[in-house]
């Protein structure tokens, strides 16, 4: 989109994250930081 400078080939996606589990296993998955992968308004625009 060009409003927010996202580039060709990129697609812009919202990601609620939800979990029910019964098991008693139930561990976080591996994630990079938030600060690595999030922007604010504009494409490359990192959140300080």
């Amino acid at each position: 989109m060009r409003l927010l400078g996202i580039p060709e080939g990129f697609t812009q996606v919202t990601l609620l994250p939800v979990a029910y589990t019964k098991r008693k296993d139930f561990q976080p998955a591996a994630r990079p930081p938030v600060e690595e992968i999030t922007y604010l308004d504009r494409w490359g625009a990192r959140v300080s």
